[in-house]
C-alpha cells in the first residue's frame, strides 16, 4: 500500500528514475518540481543559452540531486530508504497501480504520464502543491543556516588554534 509514482525524463531502460512510495499524486509531484525550480540547487544543465533536454542533459546527476532534495527536505530521509528510491527506469515499478509514471523535461515540467489506472480520478490541490514547495524551501533555508553556522563555528575554532599556536612561537 502506498501512493506510488515514478519520475523520469526518458523511458529507456537505463534512464535514471525516481520511485516514490508516498506522495506520488500530481499535486505532490508538481510541488517537488516547483521547489526544485524556486529553492533548490537542482538545475538542468544549460547549453548554448537554452535549457538542455534529453540526451544533452546529464540526467543521472539531475535525477540524483532531485531525489536527494525530495528525500532530505520533504521526507527527512536519505534516498533509497522506504520513501524515495533512485534507480534505473527499467527496474522501477512504473506500472504501479497508483499514480503511474511522470515524464518531466529539463524545465522541470510534467510533459507526459504513463500507466495511469483506468478510471483514475486526479487529485488537484494547488494549496497542497504550494505547501509542499514552501515546506521544502523552508527546510533548505534551515539547512543552509545550519551549514553556515557549522562552517562559521569551524572557522572560529581554527582561528583560535592558530592564535594559540602563534602565541606559543613568540
Amino acid at each position: 500500500m502506498g501512493n506510488r509514482a515514478v519520475i523520469t525524463m526518458t523511458e529507456r531502460d537505463d534512464s535514471p528514475a525516481i520511485y516514490l512510495h508516498w506522495n506520488g499524486g500530481k499535486d505532490s509531484i508538481e510541488g517537488f518540481l516547483l521547489a526544485a525550480k524556486k529553492f533548490a540547487e537542482v538545475r538542468p544543465v544549460a547549453m548554448e543559452g537554452r535549457l538542455a533536454c534529453g540526451p544533452y542533459l546529464n540526467e543521472k546527476k539531475f535525477m540524483d540531486e532531485f531525489a536527494e532534495m525530495i528525500g532530505k527536505h520533504f521526507f527527512r530521509k536519505k534516498v533509497n530508504t522506504l520513501h524515495v528510491y533512485r534507480e534505473e527506469y527499467g527496474r522501477a515499478d512504473t506500472d504501479n497501480w497508483d499514480n503511474g509514471t511522470y515524464i518531466i523535461n529539463g524545465l522541470m515540467e510534467i510533459v507526459d504520464r504513463r500507466y495511469v489506472p483506468e478510471g483514475y480520478i486526479e487529485e488537484e490541490d494547488q494549496e497542497k502543491t504550494i505547501g509542499i514547495a514552501l515546506h521544502i524551501g523552508e527546510s533548505i533555508d534551515r539547512q543552509n543556516k545550519i551549514d553556515y553556522a557549522h562552517a562559521a563555528g569551524a572557522l572560529r575554532v581554527a582561528q583560535r588554534k592558530a592564535q594559540v599556536k602563534s602565541r606559543r612561537t613568540l
